[in-house]
């Protein structure tokens, strides 16, 4: 079969998400830090509670309730994920959440 190179790239990429997910499903939690923004220092995500968990680079975490996986990707991988957050997920009012002051990272 002859694919285009888009077809391969999408065909390894959703392979590679489903590994992802799998792994994920196993370690029951995935975290990723030092973002490359200026917002957000660290996510995490906990497979059991669906929960969402952000650390921002000027203090304070941040846990959201019931979010899907498919969020945390998005997230993850957004092109400016400060933006997905304040958007999509802190002002959409779509997930309950709890705030928890922390000293921002620079002074820790």
């Amino acid at each position: 079969i002859n694919l285009t190179y888009v077809e391969q790239a999408y065909i390894l990429l959703t392979s590679n998400v489903h590994m992802l997910i799998m792994f994920c499903e196993e370690e029951s939690t995935m975290k990723t830090k030092n973002f490359k923004s200026r917002l957000i220092y660290s996510i995490e995500y906990i497979f059991s509670e669906k929960l969402l968990i952000v650390e921002l680079n000027k203090g304070g975490i941040y846990k959201y309730f019931g979010v899907p996986f498919s969020e945390y990707l998005k997230l993850r991988f957004a092109k400016s994920p400060g933006h997905y957050y304040t958007n999509l997920i802190k002002n959409n009012g779509k997930y309950r959440f709890e705030k928890h002051d922390i000293i921002p990272l620079k002074i820790r």
